[in-house]
């Protein structure tokens, strides 16, 4: 079985922790030139403000329901994942680091998995005062999913294997799954695959023919069977990507040169991490 373990709205989570008093308070954090928000609370959320939105826009929300607006510390951010990342690891199992605020664990199917995984959330809580969710099933796709569940049921832990795998799937949007992007939702609307159970009753030469390679790996992966490596890297990459789309369209050039500047720092360090030119 695998677990994602997902440090719940991490950057708020870091700055609460060395000033309680934002605790219960909508907070927003925002990118290193403080041009739009990175990252936010769940009081913040429920006032309507999303992740990218620009700053400038926001003054009178600021202002009316007295939100805490911060600077990003990412020296921070760095130091609290390594806590968290490192006491992960200290519990024996394979961990693969997959994001700032991200990591997969494996770990053997047993009865006591759930216990394992609750207890596991509560413990990086009281240890390193970090919350965080847990997702576990038997592929990185379903312990995204699992994750992405318990997320929505606002619980800290989720086993997708508990779930009715018929009524679940049919409730989520296909691009709820991990790697499904926009243009791969457009070709499965085109034949009418709408929920992720759309997408699973296919006949496999069906998704082989329309959906290519990484369709077919999504394919497997949620019919239980993994075909995503655990540990994703590639000795001496000819190309090295680090990105994302907006969600929403945007012509903020803060918004954008605060994404660029993130990114191709993160393309930096695993150039630098793979002793590459």
């Amino acid at each position: 079985m695998i677990a994602l373990i997902d440090c719940q709205h991490f950057y708020v989570s870091c700055e609460r922790l060395f000033n309680p008093q934002l605790c219960g308070k909508p907070v927003i954090v925002l990118s290193n030139n403080d041009g739009c928000v990175v990252s936010l609370s769940t009081e913040a959320k429920a006032l309507g403000i999303k992740r990218s939105d620009p700053i400038f826009k926001l003054s009178k929300l600021v202002s009316m329901h007295d939100i805490a607006v911060l600077s990003s510390n990412y020296t921070l951010y760095a130091d609290m994942s390594q806590r968290v990342m490192s006491y992960i690891e200290n519990d024996g199992y394979d961990t693969f680091v997959y994001s700032i605020d991200e990591c997969f664990i494996r770990i053997p199917d047993h009865p006591s998995i759930d216990n394992y995984g609750r207890q596991l959330s509560v413990r990086i809580q009281q240890h390193i005062g970090i919350p965080v969710r847990i997702g576990i099933g038997p592929t990185k796709t379903l312990a995204k999913l699992a994750n992405h569940v318990a997320k929505m049921t606002h619980k800290s832990y989720c086993n997708i294997t508990h779930y009715p795998t018929k009524a679940l799937m049919k409730s989520y949007s296909i691009n709820t799954v991990w790697g499904v992007g926009s243009q791969l939702k457009k070709r499965a609307q085109k034949y009418h695959i709408h929920s992720i159970y759309d997408y699973m009753t296919q006949p496999f030469e069906f998704i082989k023919r329309h959906f290519h390679v990484p369709g077919c790996r999504t394919y497997h992966e949620l019919h239980g069977t993994p075909t995503i490596p655990f540990y994703d890297t590639v000795d001496d990459p000819k190309s090295i990507i680090r990105s994302q789309s907006f969600p929403v369209h945007t012509q903020c050039i803060q918004a954008i040169e605060g994404s660029l500047s993130h990114h191709i720092c993160n393309a930096a360090k695993k150039l630098r991490k793979n002793h590459l030119y």
